[in-house]
């Protein structure tokens, strides 16, 4: 909301900076909160001018009307109120990724996948393998350092489904990147693989239009110790 009552918004920060009336001072919380997290978690932005809509939230502007306040219109509620057994659950999980996999499989565009090595990518991969008549296009990161390079993995999922896999070696000292990376991004972003998630993207890209990933399991699956 500027100051003269108008309400600047879009789906990236540099439409906003568009605007000479944006406040671009820096926030110096959000800087704080940056080397804390490794990205300025939301509402805030790096800019004072500037605040993110928080997932799940919706906010409704009415004209000649008081401050918009954003309000959640979903979340979700972990509660375990299931009765079921274990291999009950299990059998119910594998069900439901089969369907949420089947479902973003629907694209009239060539399909392919992410491929890591990690259980979520891998598990992405071997429910495309089972609903897929062709092999699926896999795409995988190579860094050739030991103790970073997992492409060995990926391979072996590629290989145990067989899968028509691409993989690309990069050189973990290049840092050619940053700068593009940091317009893509808009605002500091600590994530130590942006570089070789763009570079997968890229490559993926000269080969399919549309590519699903494993993002999301570690969160879904409690998978971070911290």
């Amino acid at each position: 909301m500027l100051n003269d009552g108008r309400l600047l918004f879009a789906s990236e920060l540099k439409s906003l900076l568009l605007s000479p009336q944006l406040d671009r001072r820096l926030d110096p919380q959000a800087i704080e909160e940056f080397f804390a997290y490794g990205y300025i978690p939301d509402t805030r932005s790096i800019y004072l001018g500037g605040r993110k809509l928080a997932p799940a939230h919706c906010l409704l502007v009415r004209r000649g009307g008081p401050v918009p306040e954003p309000r959640p219109y979903w979340d979700v509620r972990f509660v375990d109120g299931t009765a079921a057994r274990r291999q009950e659950v299990e059998e119910e999980l594998i069900a439901r990724l089969r369907v949420s996999v089947r479902m973003r499989m629907i694209a009239d565009v060539p399909l392919g996948a992410f491929l890591s090595g990690g259980v979520d990518s891998s598990g992405v991969v071997a429910l495309m393998a089972g609903l897929k008549p062709d092999p699926v296009s896999t795409f995988s990161i190579a860094f050739g350092t030991k103790g970073w390079d997992e492409s060995r993995y990926a391979t072996a999922i590629a290989a145990r489904y067989h899968t028509e896999h691409h993989v690309k070696e990069v050189d973990p000292n290049s840092f050619d990147l940053l700068e593009r990376l940091a317009t893509i991004y808009d605002e500091p972003f600590g994530d130590s693989s942006a570089m070789p998630t763009f570079r997968v993207c890229a490559m993926a890209r000269e080969n399919v239009t549309v590519a699903l990933s494993g993002d999301g399991g570690d969160e879904v699956f409690a998978g971070y110790r911290r």
